[in-house]
């Protein structure tokens, strides 16, 4: 037994210690993190709690909601929030369920990586250098501790993509077992992710090349099928066709059709500029793709269309999704990217060829030196901030959202609430949302949306709500041409946090919507003085 567990390790060695970094790495960002939140798990993002909040509605109350009265369209991510709301079935609503369920999911990326790079690649040593740079580079830890649906839809988009390729260079024209397989995974995609409908369009695309229409139109309708089934669900709830995250976040072009020409791939061409991680990989596909026309490599035309499937969804993604915001929407193109050019790459280059090309010289050892750490160096700054941040991030939210969604919990219980963030405090407190952003309110996206969002429509908003309390960012008012602060509003107290690295402002604002109210929400705020974290500064308004 001792000794298959050796030969075992022996064997598959970079798996184990890539996967042992990642989990080590959680570890340490979980315990770090939990220093700074006073004990407490607390997750990257406040959008995470929005999932845990409609979860926790689902499987409590029976309401597909942000709160419990009533239906909203909140998540982009609809198999996400539906394996929430099954854990909190069996096991109670909790905080844990996020980030085991991100353990889990980053552990079978690492496996399903490893398995594929092992096919492709002899080195044992070389394989391991390309996982762990995927998983810090993307990155898992970090993303773990976000506590949303990243790395479920990075080891899916993985796993379809290896999929798709066999299907695509294979010549059975049939519906065998393996599309059957895709066709589910296609599902499965969409529905964690709008973002995968990019990948099945250029599979679909690919598979149209080959002459595989039957294929390519039962994979498209598989992607497509569960976006049209929630889409008509929110629309017989009242609730537009898309989320309201989706059409609040969007890069979309203007409508019209001078505008879409106009800005078709102007919007992409943005993006690289800025992101320099999607920029290198996008050029070093393409010149691979080049390459490949020119000169076939030993083996099939697999990594062609794994390149090719790549490219274009890099570039669909960046023309029409977003970028950034800690990482993580585009964290699935950097993984999958690193995985699949290092494949390629193997299929040319040797350790024999770098040799030849750098010779013996100092000079062009030193060139090919700095070019692969200038090559290297936006993945490393990528990595090194995350696994900074994460536990940084993790403190704002607790002292911001938290302590907001502690604070309304208990003076607000079960009362009319304006907010511009309403993860955490959705979650902890049970109040009727007025959601000012859009997310969880239907009207007040509609009034974004028809660009009617005004000082005179929020003050009417909340009138006719009933709003007594209103918990939002200056800022995001002050930034507005139309959209104020009703004059009505009286502020009472502030809040600032320090270090801010990811909350929308260091500083949230307490209005009182009635001025009648304004008394009360003063008492609150000294009451609850007493009970927010040590660093949060609290700024009462001289009235």
């Amino acid at each position: 037994m001792d000794n298959r567990i050796a030969n075992l390790a022996r064997g598959h060695w970079p798996f184990i210690l890539v996967l042992a970094a990642y989990w080590l790495s959680v570890i340490c960002l979980v315990v770090y993190s939990m220093q700074l939140t006073e004990g407490n798990l607390i997750y990257a993002l406040d959008d995470s709690y929005i999932h845990m909040s409609m979860a926790k509605n689902a499987a409590v109350h029976g309401v597909w909601g942000v709160t419990r009265y009533g239906f909203s369209s909140s998540t982009s991510s609809p198999l996400w929030t539906l394996l929430l709301a099954i854990n909190y079935v069996l096991f109670g609503v909790n905080n844990l369920s996020p980030l085991l369920l991100n353990l889990f999911f980053a552990s079978l990326t690492v496996l399903l990586s490893y398995r594929y790079l092992k096919q492709n690649i002899n080195s044992p040593f070389t394989v391991f250098l390309i996982l762990l740079a995927a998983v810090f580079a993307a990155p898992l830890p970090a993303l773990t501790l976000v506590g949303m649906e990243h790395i479920l839809h990075l080891y899916l988009s993985l796993g379809f993509l290896i999929l798709a390729v066999k299907n695509v260079i294979n010549e059975n024209y049939r519906i065998d077992k393996s599309f059957r397989l895709l066709f589910a995974c296609s599902a499965l995609l969409a529905m964690v992710r709008y973002e995968g409908l990019f990948i099945i369009f250029m599979i679909c695309a690919v598979l149209l090349v080959r002459r595989k229409r039957i294929h390519a139109v039962l994979l498209g309708a598989a992607g497509l099928m569960p976006v049209l089934f929630y889409g008509l669900w929110s629309m017989a709830n009242g609730w537009y066709f898309f989320p309201n995250s989706l059409l609040l976040k969007a890069q979309l072009p203007n409508s019209s059709h001078t505008g879409l020409l106009e800005e078709l791939g102007r919007g992409a061409i943005r993006v690289l500029h800025s992101e320099k991680c999607c920029l290198f990989l996008l050029i070093a596909a393409l010149l691979l793709i080049i390459v490949h026309s020119i000169k076939k490599p030993r083996t099939n035309d697999s990594a062609k269309y794994a390149l090719v499937i790549y490219s274009g969804s890099l570039l669909l993604h960046l023309q029409f999704a977003s970028t950034g915001w800690f990482f993580r929407y585009e964290a699935y193109l950097i993984y999958l990217g690193i995985i699949i050019i290092s494949i390629t790459v193997k299929e040319y280059l040797t350790w024999q060829h770098i040799n030849s090309i750098v010779n013996d010289k100092f000079l062009h050892k030193a060139a090919f030196t700095c070019l692969f750490i200038f090559l290297c160096y936006p993945y490393i700054i990528r990595s090194t901030s995350s696994l900074w941040g994460a536990p940084k991030a993790s403190r704002n939210i607790y002292d911001q959202q938290y302590q907001m969604g502690l604070f309304l919990r208990q003076y607000f219980e079960y009362k009319a609430c304006a907010l511009n963030d309403i993860g955490a405090a959705t979650y902890l407190a049970d109040i009727q949302l007025v959601d000012l952003f859009g997310l969880g309110s239907l009207e007040s996206a509609r009034l974004k949306l028809n660009n009617n969002f005004t000082t005179s429509e929020i003050h009417n908003l909340t009138y006719q709500k009933h709003v007594q309390v209103a918990v939002v960012y200056d800022s995001w008012f002050r930034h507005e041409t139309k959209a104020g602060i009703p004059q009505e509003w009286i502020r009472v107290g502030r809040w600032r946090i320090p270090e801010n690295v990811i909350c929308g402002d260091d500083t949230i604002a307490f209005y009182a919507v009635e001025p009648s109210e304004a008394e009360s929400l003063k008492r609150n705020l000294k009451q609850f003085r007493s009970l927010l974290p040590m660093d949060v500064q609290h700024i009462e308004e001289n009235r």
